[in-house]
């Protein structure tokens, strides 16, 4: 996410984009606490959270916040993403690991004329039984879609050492 966020900022401020489109999953990590009251963006607010932060530290938060406001950084639902094409612009997905395939399929057909999509996701870190994002990349090698695929290992985490140690323990113990 942070990397992805930083390099967004970067190539949006080189002027290769006209805006940053963020979506994911809304797929709870536990028990949910319901629906969120407000507006689309209000409701979407806690799901894209980490990489607005992101993007505010890159950015700083009052070009950011201006961003938002002149529909340069846009939150798009999965749910309401059919029918919509993104030209352009730098399409960000968050959490690929919980989209069914699916939903992989709806958010990959939106790619319009100069337009950049990112699939961000840990399989060992879905929340759905099976992770359809591991699919779409085998479908992508089979077809040899022109997609470039970055694979990170536990070696490249870099938001602490603690982290890297906890998921090595993770994937030690199977969980």
């Amino acid at each position: 996410t942070y990397c992805t966020g930083m390099k967004a900022a970067q190539l949006y401020l080189k002027g290769e984009f006209e805006k940053i489109v963020l979506t994911r999953s809304n797929i709870s990590t536990g028990k949910s606490l319901g629906h969120f009251p407000g507006t689309i963006e209000e409701k979407m607010e806690p799901w894209v959270k980490p990489i607005m932060n992101v993007l505010s530290e890159a950015l700083g938060s009052g070009r950011a916040e201006c961003m938002q406001r002149a529909k340069q950084i846009e939150v798009q639902p999965i749910e309401t993403i059919r029918g919509t094409s993104f030209n352009n612009s730098i399409i960000i997905v968050d959490e690929a690991q919980n989209l069914t395939i699916e939903e992989i399929k709806a958010v990959t057909t939106r790619i319009g004329d100069g337009t950049k999509l990112i699939l961000m996701g840990d399989p060992a870190q879905s929340d759905l039984k099976n992770s359809d994002l591991i699919k779409f990349v085998d479908l992508c090698h089979q077809y040899r879609v022109p997609a470039p695929i970055v694979t990170f290992s536990i070696k490249d985490i870099v938001r602490s050492d603690i982290v890297a140690n906890l998921v090595k323990m993770f994937a030690k113990a199977g969980i």
